[in-house]
């Protein structure tokens, strides 16, 4: 079932429908929202689909942030993950982020995951699929400080990045109060792995 309005090939609503107050003017930004606000519907009630997915770099205004962003928010929601983009005309490099997104989304299919900090504003700060994966994301135009209350026990004491292999190098965890903070650029986006997975 689809969870979302279009996605498109720019980040937020253009400005003459802001002007027009057309509240459902599409972008990628409101798609995203309806994405994680409806995550938890996965498998409950259908299978989600949470739109396609854009990684081509030609007539696509996102940054690679932007898109990474893009990219971890519907892999980790479990969901379909359909590609509407010619694969002919990607790059490698696009390919090779194409694969890794596949790989991801096929790993966290079979659950259904939480949104985490719904309350916290407009865009939900972080998603978690107990596959073992969080995704935390700073959907704004400047760094942001990111911090949330896990809803997972994990016994890892550091969490790696899945599209770095790195632990971040700003991420702060307290076992004890569950509280997760993590620095992040513009549109960025980490999808720590807090779990062992297969």
């Amino acid at each position: 079932m689809r969870i979302s309005c279009d996605v498109a090939p720019f980040w937020g609503r253009e400005k003459v429908r802001i002007l027009s107050k057309d509240k459902h003017a599409l972008c990628t930004e409101r798609a995203l929202i309806n994405d994680i606000n409806r995550s938890s519907m996965h498998r409950n009630l259908w299978i989600n689909d949470p739109d396609c997915l854009l990684v081509r770099e030609s007539k696509n205004k996102m940054t690679t942030a932007q898109t990474q962003l893009m990219a971890s928010i519907m892999a980790i929601s479990g969901g379909m993950l359909f590609i509407s983009d010619d694969l002919s005309l990607i790059g490698e490099e696009r390919l090779t982020f194409l694969k890794r997104i596949l790989e991801l989304g096929a790993k966290c299919k079979n659950k259904t995951p939480i949104p985490v900090g719904i309350s916290s504003g407009l865009f939900p700060p972080a998603l978690y699929n107990p596959a073992g994966f969080l995704g935390i994301w700073n959907p704004s135009e400047v760094e942001s400080t990111i911090e949330i209350k896990t809803t997972f026990v994990s016994k890892l004491k550091q969490f790696t990045d899945y599209w770095t292999g790195q632990v971040p190098e700003s991420l702060e965890y307290s076992v004890k109060t569950g509280i997760l903070k993590l620095k992040l650029p513009a549109f960025g986006s980490v999808v720590l792995q807090t779990a062992k997975v297969v």
